[in-house]
């Protein structure tokens, strides 16, 4: 499967070329942050309740099953067998909320395999690219360490000073 994980950053061009990379190389799935729009009552689409975390299935396999979209930050979808997680935690969010959104997230995933998790976090690791792990990065690093996952990471943050 092909995946692509982008923060649109509700930005309507960035939308746009996103859907024209995804056509071109015959992408999957797209796990998507700060959607500029998504699609209402539509099959290939699942967001939490904000809006503001989005899996499109918009290739050859189709969802399955949604299993969270209720939460605030993530939404949940297995396609293709495996489990996907899309995630937003807007950088306003002080840490007992990101915390919160953490617990359920991972509470949700737990037992949950294969499993892909994504999304901007607005954390800082070193291991990502980060100069510096923050709190929310020791948070999130902390919360994987519960799953059998592997940091699949490839870019590197750029707004941490």
């Amino acid at each position: 499967m092909e995946i692509v994980q982008a923060n649109i950053n509700h930005c309507e061009s960035a939308q746009d070329l996103l859907w024209q990379a995804i056509a071109e190389e015959q992408g999957d799935d797209a796990l998507i942050s700060e959607p500029y729009r998504t699609p209402r009552d539509n099959s290939c689409c699942v967001t939490d309740w904000t809006g503001l975390a989005a899996i499109w299935a918009v290739g050859r396999f189709p969802i399955q099953k949604v299993v969270s979209h209720d939460s605030e930050g993530f939404t949940i979808a297995i396609v293709n067998g495996v489990y996907f997680s899309s995630c937003y935690a807007s950088p306003s969010w002080e840490l007992e909320r990101f915390n919160t959104m953490l617990d359920n997230l991972f509470d949700d995933l737990l037992g949950c395999n294969p499993v892909v998790v994504a999304g901007d976090f607005n954390a800082w690791v070193v291991e990502w690219g980060s100069r510096s792990t923050n709190s929310r990065g020791e948070a999130v690093l902390e919360s994987l360490s519960q799953l059998n996952v592997v940091l699949g990471n490839v870019a590197q943050c750029c707004h941490d000073t």
